[in-house]
C-alpha cells in the first residue's frame, strides 16, 4: 500500500508529464489540499475533498465548491497554481499609495 509520500511524489511526477495537457491522466488520485484542473471546464481549483466517487474542488480565490468525476482531474503544475494568487495580491498593493 503507498505511502501518502509515495502518492504526492507519484503525483508530482504526473503533473510534470501532463503540464500543458488537458487530457486525463490514469491513475491520478489527488490529496486534499492539492491544486487539480477539472479538465471537462479547465477550471483550476484546490481539491477540498470527496463524497463517493466525486471529488470537490474550491477556486483558488475562494467561492463556491463544484464537483467533478475523478477520471476529469489532471494535476496542475505550481507555476499555474500560483498564477491567480499572485494576480490577486498584485491588483490589492497597485491601489496602495
Amino acid at each position: 500500500m503507498p505511502t501518502d509520500r509515495q502518492n504526492k511524489a507519484d503525483n508530482l511526477r504526473a503533473a510534470e508529464k501532463a503540464r500543458d495537457d488537458l487530457t486525463e491522466v490514469p491513475g491520478y488520485v489527488p490529496a486534499v489540499g492539492e491544486t487539480a484542473r477539472d479538465s471537462s471546464t479547465g477550471r483550476v481549483g484546490r481539491v477540498m475533498g470527496h463524497d463517493g466517487p466525486r471529488y470537490q474542488l474550491r477556486p483558488l480565490n475562494g467561492g463556491k465548491e463544484w464537483e467533478v468525476e475523478p477520471e476529469y482531474l489532471v494535476p496542475v503544475p505550481l507555476s499555474d497554481a500560483l498564477r491567480p494568487v499572485v494576480a490577486e495580491a498584485n491588483s490589492r498593493t497597485r491601489w496602495v499609495v
